[in-house]
């Protein structure tokens, strides 16, 4: 967390990296503020995705990127001043608990400056876009806890253990965001204390398991 502070003095804490958010809180993003996101950002990201789906410096890749540059250039003022801004500022206020009033100048002040919003909306949006790679480790410390993952996948594992675990697995196949929903029962199967043997009672670790931060529960994903 970086501690930042506004116009008026007041201070306040903003996530920079992956363990500084919770799973709990990118599930709530995922499902109070991301569907809200305008259609001109959802087309921007369909095309940053194809993008990255072909191969650079073939056809298809320039005209993917010339297509980009097009549509960037057709936002207008208006479009960013009634659509782009307030949902930057409904997600900086997610994270930084400022009011959308405050950062839109809705509450008799003059407002964040649009590069400040910008600034904090994309530092945030990174945060999820570029995950890291992480070396496998079957061993997760946690606030002085000790987690285990299988030291080989199903390796070891009984038949119900390995037709639950398939079965969440399947769910996090692609990365499309309403799969994260599934990842705190994916992790009561497969994060477990030294020596515990699968059991259904571990689905009541779910709870539990929300409170991870993003970066521990990166590693378990990319052990998935």
């Amino acid at each position: 967390m970086i501690t930042l502070s506004t116009s008026n003095k007041d201070k306040f804490e903003y996530p920079i990296e992956l363990k500084d958010i919770t799973l709990k809180k990118y599930l709530d993003f995922l499902s109070l503020i991301e569907p809200t996101k305008p259609q001109v950002l959802k087309d921007i990201d369909v095309i940053l995705q194809q993008i990255d789906e072909v191969k650079k410096e073939s056809k298809e890749y320039k005209e993917k990127v010339a297509e980009l540059e097009v549509k960037l250039d057709s936002i207008t003022d208006l479009v960013k001043s009634q659509h782009i801004y307030p949902y930057y500022a409904r997600v900086v206020s997610y994270f930084s608990g400022l009011t959308e009033e405050y950062i839109l100048g809705k509450d008799g002040g003059e407002g964040m400056q649009v590069k400040a919003l910008e600034w904090l909306y994309n530092t945030v949006i990174k945060i999820f876009n570029n995950l890291p790679e992480v070396e496998y480790d079957h061993i997760i410390e946690r606030n002085g806890e000790v987690w285990y993952l299988p030291t080989q996948f199903m390796k070891d594992s009984t038949v119900i253990e390995f037709a639950e675990t398939a079965q969440f697995i399947a769910q996090m196949q692609s990365m499309e965001a309403g799969n994260w929903f599934a990842m705190p029962k994916v992790m009561c199967v497969l994060v477990r204390k030294k020596g515990e043997q699968y059991h259904e009672r571990l689905l009541k670790r779910e709870k539990d398991f929300l409170e991870w931060n993003m970066l521990d529960v990166w590693r378990v994903c990319f052990f998935c």
